[in-house]
């Protein structure tokens, strides 16, 4: 996953990659969001299963531990994925692309939420 102030340093920042092809579609995903308190701040796999509670609730008898795989990093991707193809779909009826966004945060553990992905579709 790039961070973000390094692929805009670059010069290949979402924003300037979908100017370049309009087709293109995007896919950022920021650890806490673009603004408030915990922007800028990473998330990592872990610190989200605590912080949405699956450490509470892995089912390992004794006390709180982390889950055995990076579900959180799992859940993200594969929802992103999901964000991705349905913006494919989208691209064939419209021949535009789209920028998709996503906070890590959410689109890991919040499987319990249809609007796991923030719907930003954006042309």
């Amino acid at each position: 996953m790039w961070i973000s102030k390094a692929s805009k340093g670059l010069g290949i920042g979402s924003e300037r990659l979908r100017a370049l092809h309009p087709r293109l579609i995007t896919c950022d995903i920021s650890g806490y969001g673009d603004e408030g308190q915990f922007f800028g701040l990473k998330a990592y796999d872990l610190l989200v299963q605590a912080e949405s509670g699956l450490v509470a609730v892995n089912g390992a008898p004794g006390e709180w531990g982390r889950i055995g795989v990076s579900i959180c990093d799992i859940s993200a991707g594969m929802n992103a994925l999901i964000g991705i193809q349905q913006a494919l779909l989208l691209r064939e009826k419209n021949r535009a692309g789209f920028k998709l966004e996503g906070i890590f945060v959410w689109f890991s553990c919040r499987t319990d939420e249809r609007a796991l992905f923030t719907s930003t579709l954006r042309r």
